[in-house]
């Protein structure tokens, strides 16, 4: 649990198109 929201953490934050693949969620906002 802790893991996902780090990676969503991270992705939000770089906001990368390959972040949003490494992480698999639907966050194309």
């Amino acid at each position: 649990m802790r893991s996902t929201f780090k990676v969503l953490f991270f992705l939000k934050r770089d906001k990368k198109k390959d972040m949003y693949h490494i992480a698999d969620i639907p966050y194309y906002r």
